[in-house]
């Protein structure tokens, strides 16, 4: 009798042992998943942007680690059977559940740098998320009996699914990043550096708008005062409606048309040929401050990404970045609706709480607005530039200073304080966007005024631009329109007198040659120079216009899809605008579209 109970419990321990085995199965799946898999997937996406190494990523979330490990072991020495194979099945439900939302559920909530999300817009997409992830939850338990046979191969093959989507990536090219020693240096007193004999200074104003710099110099003369020597080119054509393909194309003149990979296309725009590199080889002494995007691009001058000032070091921006990254797997991760949590405005969950909490407090326990890191680090840039600028160089000079606060989100008052968060939801956005513009043209005047001290503003030819416009504007102009009607203000050398506007069909690409020009080099570039002679009253432009493509916009190879427009009269004028072509992706096109 006794062996026929010791066989009925050794039988027992050891179901007991199996169902534990796939209890273990169950929840190292959701661990591997969460902890390990998703974060380096959004981290491999986005290595361009986040420069993090894949252990600080994996390192940072260490507590939640271990305190989902104990709350395993716990149930593995104390719950019952019924329940070690209810919380499998939730477990299994849960990897599914993150899988389908992270590779599936994915819509185009349009560019997260700040702007405003329409999240009523999605909606639809979001109860159904809703429903699937309720119904998943719900029923995995109650029918935990017909699942559990199942639980490990389904576990198992979550998991090789979103490992192989990993190793496709790998095998593709991409590859995760090295990390901020490699990518970060920080910009030194020598950027600040002007020869007493000629200069170029470049300043970009990011998403800022010829239509909204007149509104501003309207309301505010004493801006206009303040342009001593500059022409307003009011009739500025951008290039693209967003700041990936511009850049290149203001240092280089060269219009990207979705032929080839975007890669190849900046590594040739942002190469020798480019503006800054000829100078480079002309005697210039060469800087270009813009967004980290570029900076691997640009390898044959000293290029710096903007954010640098933002860290104190290696160590502390990698920290930073690796948060960043985790902010973005809840994003990708969770349904609609957590997704509103996780990013609100510019405002993200874990850098806003682990980066801000208590910053921005005022007395009343009301909150002031957060600055997003582009618009901080511009900030601190421009107070930088006015504290060490000197006429120390001992050779002509090229600066490209790429700055962000004129760009969303819209939190600024004119004086460059910061809106509370009651205000900035009273506040229409329209004019928001006038008050922050007008801080960041008075921040690029607080610029020209230290050439000024330092005797050297005759010398040098400043450009203040945008990279393209902004959708802000008093009329329902169709998006293409509104952004393809960017800032462009010229001051040629030694010139002096009130601010000129000039309606001129002029375009962003008309940069490299209208320097080249200026500065008695033999510059082989497209376009025109703006402050020649030769620029026709009937010049016909041309806009490549393409929207934001998901979730890899920044790390795609090329565009599902690119229009191109002709423009044949002023950029204002709806009747001027035609559809030439569309550019679909390919490798060569044989046949130009004009």
């Amino acid at each position: 009798m006794w062996m026929l109970e010791a066989l009925v419990l050794v039988g027992r321990r050891s179901a007991m042992a199996r169902d534990q085995v796939t209890f273990a199965i169950a929840a190292i799946a959701l661990f591997l998943l969460a902890f390990y898999l998703a974060p380096l997937d959004v981290l491999l996406m986005n290595s361009r942007d986040i420069k993090a190494t894949p252990s600080s990523v994996l390192v940072l979330m260490w507590p939640a680690q271990l305190a989902f490990l104990f709350l395993v072991v716990l149930a593995l020495l104390f719950a019952p059977v019924f329940m070690l194979r209810a919380f499998a099945c939730t477990f299994l439900a849960l990897s599914a559940l993150l899988y389908v939302q992270g590779n599936f559920f994915i819509w185009d909530y349009g560019p997260l740098d700040g702007t405003n999300i329409d999240w009523r817009a999605h909606n639809a997409s979001g109860f159904l998320e809703l429903f699937v992830w309720a119904a998943a939850l719900l029923l995995a338990p109650r029918y935990a009996s017909k699942l559990w046979p199942h639980v490990r191969t389904l576990a198992l093959v979550i998991v090789l699914l979103q490992a192989s989507a990993i190793v496709v990536m790998l095998l593709s090219g991409k590859s995760f990043p090295r990390g901020a020693s490699h990518v970060a240096r920080q910009i030194d007193e020598s950027v600040f550096e002007f020869s007493v004999d000629r200069n170029v200074l470049l300043i970009v104003l990011d998403t800022f708008s010829s239509p909204l710099f007149a509104d501003i110099v309207e309301k505010d003369p004493s801006i206009r005062n303040a342009l001593d020597g500059f022409i307003n080119f009011r009739d500025t054509l951008g290039v693209s409606p967003f700041t990936l393909l511009s850049i290149p194309t203001i240092l280089s003149s060269l219009v990207y048309e979705n032929v080839g990979t975007i890669q190849a296309f900046m590594g040739y725009a942002l190469g020798e040929e480019s503006l800054p590199s000829v100078l480079q080889r002309s005697g210039y002494q060469s800087h270009v401050i813009t967004m980290g995007t570029y900076r691997d691009y640009l390898r044959w001058l000293p290029g710096y990404d903007l954010t640098t000032v933002l860290y104190d070091g290696d160590a502390d921006r990698e920290s930073k970045a690796a948060l960043q990254n985790w902010d973005l797997v809840l994003f990708r991760y969770l349904p609609h609706f957590l997704k509103q949590k996780v990013y609100r405005g510019h405002r993200w969950l874990l850098q806003g709480f682990f980066l801000h909490e208590g910053h921005d407090v005022l007395g009343d326990g009301r909150r002031r607005m957060e600055l997003a890191p582009m618009q901080m680090a511009s900030r601190i840039l421009v107070r930088r530039f006015m504290d060490y600028a000197s006429s120390d160089s001992e050779s002509p000079t090229f600066k490209m200073i790429h700055l962000f606060t004129s760009h969303p989100p819209f939190l600024m008052r004119a004086d460059g304080g910061l809106l509370t968060e009651s205000e900035f939801e009273a506040t229409p956005v329209s004019e928001r966007a006038l008050a922050q513009d007008a801080y960041a043209m008075r921040e690029a005047l607080a610029m020209l005024e230290t050439l000024r001290a330092l005797g050297v503003y005759d010398h040098t030819l400043v450009i203040i631009a945008a990279d393209h416009g902004t959708d802000i504007t008093k009329n329902t102009r169709p998006v293409y329109k509104r952004r393809a009607h960017p800032l462009m203000l010229v001051k040629p050398f030694e010139s002096r007198g009130a601010l000129r506007n000039s309606w001129a069909r002029a375009s962003l690409l008309d940069i490299p040659l209208t320097v080249s020009r200026a500065l008695d080099l033999d510059g082989d570039y497209a376009g025109y120079d703006v402050l020649g002679d030769d620029l026709p009253a009937d010049r016909e432009r041309h806009f490549h216009y393409f929207n934001w493509a998901g979730k890899e916009f920044w790390n795609i190879d090329q565009l599902p899809s690119m229009t191109k427009y002709r423009i044949d009269g002023p950029v204002h004028v709806l009747g001027a605008w035609q559809e030439a072509c569309a550019l679909p992706p390919v490798m060569t096109r044989i046949e130009p579209c004009l």
